[in-house]
Formats: structure tokens, C-alpha cells, sequence
């Protein structure tokens, strides 16, 4: 481990039949794995990766039925996963993350009752995740992320009760999350961005309780969002962006009581921000713009004591700039809207706020530039001069 070690490994390895643990990760080594590897029948533990390994996973891997570990990823492996991997019963963890395997994960996955983790992350997987993964119930943390898989996400993701960590993001999933999802009841993050998952949330996602984190950002989700989402006490992180969300702002938002960041931008939301939103008192990023927002922005969320970064712009909303700003205030973006008034004089007094956008489409505007202003006390922020043209 750690070394500096080149070359390839000797087929005449399986000669070692007393090994249980090979550990080579994070060295030079080449060329393919050996398939005289799989006749190591006491292997537990093989940890390879970090190497320059090429070619494709030992065809015979199957026959390795009493190994526990298989971690062989960030090498050059191409080729598919040999369909025999179910065969491989006693497997805990299998990693085979950063390499350049291709074609359909085998539905022979399923058998692998004994597995916790599996990371098959940053390969060039494609077609439908199978149903049979439903089976893997001991599963806790399942890295498929950054593939090509396609289809729906299989209803049996819901048998798969000790799951604590989904990544299915950067894939070409579609069609609804499955209701089943809300089974997962274990789950602490739960990450599905850029696909082209569509139809509105199931409300069983209320039920994900433990729920720290929640990505589904750019895909096409639609319609309003549950009810019941006030359930979910314990989100740190929710990224609902790049959607065609409609509907209000729920009320009961504020009842997320944990909630750091919220990113609800570039939806089709309407109506006004729910005063109930200034009681998120640890909210530091918040975003809504790009919708079609109304009303006015309120003082009570610019004065949130967390806040750093309120982005509103491209919405509805009309009135004055709020004059009171939380202390921790640093990006603050009210372009594009039908506000009115003066810069607030207090502003001066936020030594946090370095960007200042309040540029907006107003009749008589011809275009406008970009200024750095620095006043007294140090504070300096971006100010979009306009120049107006007369008729």
C-alpha cells in the first residue's frame, strides 16, 4: 500500500492459497488482474485500487465465493461486470468506482444478499437498473451516479430498507420516483439530480424522517410540492432547482427547522414567500429566483440571522428594497423585478455584503454596466449602473 511499486502481477499468484488479505491499493501496477486470482479460495479481502490496472474484471470471478472486500476501482478496467458476480455470496463491499466498465449491470446482482456498500460510480453503465436490486436488503449505500443508466428507477428500491445513502445523480433516469421510495425510512441522503426523472413528488417522501439531504435539481418533476413535507424535521440541504415545480411556496416550509440551504430556483413557483419562512433561523443560502413570485420581499427573511446569500431575482415582486438585512448578508440579488424606492441608507452598515445586484428591466433602459464601489469601513460591492436613453 502507498508505495512506489511497478510492473504486473504474476499469474503464478494463485500458488498462495493460505492468502485471505492482498492488499496493493495506490501503487503503479499494470496490465490486467490475473485470472489465476479467482483461484484464491480463502481470499477475504482484495483491495486494488489506485493502480494502472487495465483490461477487463477475471472472467471467473464468480468462483472468489468466500471474498468479502472486492475493492478495484480507479484503475483503467474496461469491458462489462461477468454476469457470475452474483455468485460471489459472501460479498460485504464492492467498489469498482472510476474505471471505464460499460454495458448493463447484470441482474445476477441481486443474489449478493450479503452486500452493504456497492459503488459502481463514474463508469459508462447503460440500460435499466435491474428489479432484482430490490433483493440486496442489507444494502446500506448504493454509488451509482455518473453512468448512463436509463428507465425507471425500479419499484423494488423499496424492499431495500437499511439504506441509508442513494446517489443516482448525472444519469438518463426518467419517469416518476417510485412511491415505494418513502419505505426507505433509514435514508439520510438521498441525491438524483440531472436526469429526466418527471410527474410530481410522492408524497410517501414524507415519510424519509432521517433525511438530511435532498438533490433532485435539474430534472422535470412538475406540480406542487407534498403537503406532508414539513415532515421531513431532519433536512440539512434541498435542491429542488431547474424543475417545472408549480404552485405556492408551502406554508409549513417553516417548520424545516434544520435547514441551512434551499434552492427552489428556476421553477414555475407563484404567489408570495410565506412569512413562515423567516422562522428558518439557520438558512444561510436561499434561493427562489426564476419564478413567478409576487409580493413584495420581506424584511423579516433579509433579516434572518444566518442568512448569507437571498437570491430573488427574475420573479414579480414589487415595493421597496427591504431595510433591514441580517448581519451575515453577503450576496444579495433583487434584479429583474418591478421594485421601487432608493437603495436603503442602512445598507452602509453590512461590512458581510459584497455583492449588490438590483438591476432590473425598467421602460426607458437601454443597457448598463458593471461598476466596483467601495465605501467607508472597507465595504465594497458590484453596483450595475444603467443608461438610459430618452425618447
Amino acid at each position: 500500500t502507498n508505495n512506489f511499486l511497478t510492473g504486473t502481477l504474476p499469474s503464478s499468484i494463485d500458488k498462495m492459497l493460505k492468502l485471505n488479505y492482498f492488499t496493493i491499493n495506490s501503487n503503479l501496477f499494470t496490465n490486467t488482474i490475473p485470472n489465476s486470482i479467482t483461484k484464491l479460495i480463502n481470499l477475504l479481502n482484495f483491495n486494488g485500487e489506485y493502480n494502472a490496472f487495465s483490461g477487463e474484471i477475471p472472467a471467473n470471478i464468480g468462483d472468489m465465493q468466500h471474498i468479502t472486500y472486492l475493492q478495484i476501482g480507479y484503475n483503467n478496467l474496461d469491458g462489462t461486470l461477468p454476469s457470475n458476480i452474483g455468485s460471489c455470496v459472501s460479498l460485504n463491499d464492492l467498489y469498482l468506482e472510476n474505471c471505464y466498465l460499460y454495458g448493463s449491470l447484470p441482474s445476477s446482482i441481486g443474489q449478493l444478499s450479503n452486500l452493504k456498500n456497492l459503488y459502481i460510480n463514474n463508469n459508462q453503465f447503460t440500460s435499466q437498473i435491474p428489479e432484482s436490486i430490490g433483493n440486496v436488503t442489507l444494502l446500506r449505500r448504493m454509488y451509482l451516479n455518473q453512468n448512463h443508466f436509463n428507465g425507471s428507477i425500479p419499484d423494488s428500491i423499496g424492499n431495500m430498507n437499511n439504506m441509508i445513502e442513494i446517489y443516482l445523480h448525472n444519469n438518463k433516469l426518467s419517469k416518476n420516483l417510485p412511491v415505494s421510495i418513502g419505505q426507505l425510512t433509514q435514508l439520510y441522503r438521498l441525491s438524483m439530480s440531472h436526469n429526466h426523472i418527471t410527474g410530481p413528488l410522492p408524497d410517501s417522501l414524507g415519510f424519509l424522517r432521517r433525511l438530511q439531504m435532498l438533490y433532485l435539481d435539474h430534472n422535470k418533476f412538475s406540480k406542487s410540492l407534498p403537503t406532508n413535507i414539513d415532515e421531513l424535521s431532519s433536512l440539512n440541504e434541498v435542491f429542488l432547482n431547474n424543475n417545472h415545480f408549480t404552485g405556492p411556496l408551502p406554508l409549513i416550509i417553516g417548520k424545516l427547522s434544520s435547514l441551512e440551504i434551499l434552492y427552489m430556483n428556476h421553477n414555475k413557483f407563484t404567489g408570495q414567500i410565506p412569512s413562515q419562512t423567516a422562522m428558518l433561523a439557520g438558512l444561510e443560502y436561499l434561493y427562489i429566483n426564476t419564478n413567478k413570485l409576487t409580493g413584495t420581499v420581506l424584511s423579516e427573511v433579509t433579516s434572518m440571522i444566518s442568512l448569507k446569500s437571498l437570491y430573488v431575482d427574475n420573479n414579480d415582486f414589487i415595493g421597496t428594497i427591504p431595510t433591514i438585512f441580517g448581519s451575515q448578508l453577503r450576496t444579495f440579488n433583487i434584479a429583474f423585478n418591478s421594485v421601487t424606492g432608493s437603495i436603503p441608507i442602512t445598507i452602509g452598515n453590512y461590512s458581510e455584503l459584497h455583492y449588490f445586484n438590483m438591476s432590473t428591466t425598467l421602460i426607458g433602459v437601454y443597457g448598463g454596466y458593471w461598476v466596483y464601489v467601495c465605501m467607508g469601513g472597507g465595504i465594497c460591492m458590484y453596483v450595475y449602473v444603467f443608461v438610459l436613453y430618452i425618447t
